[in-house]
């Protein structure tokens, strides 16, 4: 399929062979078994199903912010939202960050 463009230089249309794609959209995608971490309220536990918040948690919520554990999962799910990683990478990495932050509730 031929698209028109505009020549940059003003010189009439060009022919271009391939259509513009739109920017991939980000992949949040789900763990193959939910993790459960406590919160700072006692009642309300969260249960994390992708990695859009397992991100959102170790950002916004977490207890221990300058821990290692958690940094390496930080870059994990944002290995797995760009595509690098399988979800399973980042599931493992947040499960660790919660164990090494107390939060993990064990089923």
């Amino acid at each position: 399929m031929s698209v028109g463009v505009i020549d940059p230089a003003g010189r009439g249309a060009a022919t271009q062979d391939r259509v513009a794609r739109p920017a991939q959209a980000p992949r949040h995608r789900m763990f193959h078994k939910p993790v459960v971490i406590e919160r700072r309220r006692i009642d309300r536990d969260r249960v994390v199903l992708n990695t859009k918040v397992a991100l959102d948690s170790l950002v916004h919520e977490w207890p221990a912010m300058d821990c290692p554990h958690r940094a390496r999962a930080v870059k994990t799910c944002l290995a797995v939202i760009r595509g690098e990683q399988p979800p399973s990478a980042a599931r493992r990495a947040f499960v660790a960050a919660a164990k090494a932050a107390r939060i993990l509730r064990e089923a």
